[in-house]
């Protein structure tokens, strides 16, 4: 279940497009202050194409899965999928990128105030 927690939230991904954290060096390491693991600077940049909201799902790359796959995709949910965060990305496409990088969602899971729905 963690797993599918964990799946992606790639959300954290866009996230850093609206957070007011400090943004860490491309590839480096988080702040120290930052709650999360994982890059999300990275995040954003190899997802953010798979997560836009306008126009059709498209299967997330190597890279973005890779990066998924590095991040603490609950953690950043809770602490970076803002409301704000919310306008600027489908959240619908955040959970199919998620299932398609083997980091599936479980209906119910919250990412932000998004609720997976049920299948």
């Amino acid at each position: 279940m963690a797993a599918k927690i964990i799946t992606l939230t790639l959300l954290f991904i866009l996230i850093t497009l609206t957070t007011s954290e400090p943004i860490p060096p491309k590839d480096g390491p988080q702040p120290v202050d930052s709650p999360c693991k994982g890059n999300i600077t990275m995040l954003r940049e190899r997802c953010e194409m798979f997560v836009k909201p306008y126009g059709p799902a498209k299967h997330p790359s190597v890279l973005c899965c890779n990066a998924i796959d590095d991040s603490d995709i609950p953690c950043i949910c809770r602490h970076y999928i803002t409301p704000r965060v919310e306008k600027l990305i489908s959240m619908e496409k955040v959970v199919y990128a998620a299932e398609k990088c083997h980091r599936a969602f479980a209906p119910g899971d919250k990412c932000g105030s998004y609720t997976v729905p049920g299948a």
